[in-house]
């Protein structure tokens, strides 16, 4: 009795493990992991002798993807810490975590699903990333340490061959999940994208709609922004132009914020050199930008009430490595305002005790190198040299700003 209850048990167990096991490999599913490590390193970077800061930042994710018929779920846990960075507890006590018994936090960068109910419509709802062209105004900002995702529904419609749209509703904070509140901040709107022959192949017009109601009366802010991006490719020339208006109110204050970047390049073998201008009023706003791809590699300084040009020069040693020189020249659009941090809020000096329009200028060095097509090694070097207006305002001292990375991809 006993060795048949065993040989039942035993067979059920087998039996269901099969069942799972056909069950499992009946849905397509994917897997993949990324660990990054970055050294970095910066001096002077308030322009005054603050002195040398330096950390080594590491960022594991491992993605989860299984799709079935018309349904496909993504789950993207995430690991992100400085080395030897203390963590602080719920209680606000700070917590060592490393060589103690206390791990740091696992987080979910990504967690969706979508449902495509016919071939040309797909609805992606949970936290997911959003970015549209080069990231001028919505980016993921990978080079960041964390990075950034939005809780948000996204529908996608293909049209025609060459098109697609995508209309997209983000809540930023909601303030009312369990209490009454002033209001919410959300986000949302429609970029479309287009392709075709010629001197205009890629078009990509948007509307959005940035609503930040969480304060009262005067405090809330609300933007309404209409922009396009157009990129196309003629070899051996190469261009690229984005313009945004935006309009709206923020504390009571009525804003009509403009930005354009308008890049030229010219590429002859392994080489190209570009000429890029860039411009915002101090009345732009930016949105989610991934911000270490524009206005140097420092980040220092954000999209408003600025203006500039930069040479880019990139040399391909090889297939597998890519020297790269960017050469930037930073000026104010008005000469009675600041310009501001890479957050587009904070302000770097009052604004009104140089008259100067010449803010400084930026070099950075940079190289990648791929070693494989799982392993790859970026490093750079960028120095930052103040003109008049932060030497009035701030500070004469040079900053600079150097990295090593590592990344490892499956």
């Amino acid at each position: 009795m006993k060795f048949f209850k065993k040989f039942t048990f035993l067979f059920s167990f087998v039996s269901f493990s099969i069942l799972l096991a056909s069950s499992l490999f009946a849905v397509e599913h994917e897997m993949g992991a990324e660990i990054r490590v970055r050294g970095e390193g910066k001096d002077n970077t308030s322009f005054t002798s603050t002195g040398r800061t330096g950390s080594i930042g590491e960022r594991a994710r491992v993605h989860l993807k299984f799709k079935a018929d018309s349904v496909e779920a993504l789950i993207q846990p995430q690991f992100s810490k400085v080395f030897g960075q203390d963590t602080t507890l719920v209680t606000g006590a700070t917590q060592e975590t490393s060589g103690t018994n206390f791990d740091t936090d696992l987080s979910v960068h990504q967690a969706y699903f979508t449902w495509t109910p016919w071939e040309k419509m797909s609805l992606q709802i949970g936290r997911q990333e959003l970015a549209y062209g080069d990231h001028l105004i919505i980016g993921n900002n990978g080079w960041s340490n964390i990075g950034r995702s939005f809780d948000a529904i996204k529908a996608h419609f293909i049209c025609g061959d060459k098109g697609w749209t995508d209309v997209f509703y983000s809540s930023i904070s909601d303030q009312n999940t369990t209490t009454g509140s002033t209001g919410d901040y959300d986000f949302l709107g429609i970029y479309n994208h287009y392709e075709q022959e010629g001197f205009l192949q890629t078009i990509e017009p948007y509307v959005l709609y940035n609503a930040d109601f969480r304060g009262t009366g005067a405090a809330n802010s609300s933007l309404a922004v209409v922009g396009v991006r157009l990129k196309s490719s003629m070899e051996p020339y190469d261009y690229r132009l984005e313009v945004t208006g935006e309009a709206g109110k923020e504390s009571g204050t009525t804003l009509t914020g403009i930005q354009g970047d308008a890049e030229v390049g010219y590429t002859k073998e392994k080489s190209r050199v570009a000429l890029e201008y860039f411009i915002a009023n101090d009345e732009y706003r930016q949105l989610f930008p991934t911000t270490h791809k524009w206005l140097g590699h420092m980040d220092l300084l954000g999209r408003r009430n600025i203006q500039g040009g930069v040479l880019h020069i990139q040399h391909w040693l090889k297939d597998s490595l890519s020297v790269n020189l960017d050469g930037h020249l930073f000026l104010r659009v008005q000469d009675d305002q600041p310009i501001y941090n890479t957050t587009g809020t904070t302000t770097i000096g009052t604004g009104i005790l140089s008259n100067s329009l010449f803010a400084g200028n930026e070099e950075d060095l940079y190289a990648s190198y791929t070693y494989n097509d799982n392993f790859s090694i970026d490093a750079g070097a960028s120095l930052f040299v103040p003109l008049t207006y932060i030497k009035d305002e701030v500070g004469d001292k040079l900053a600079n700003f150097y990295y090593l990375q590592g990344t490892v991809h499956f």
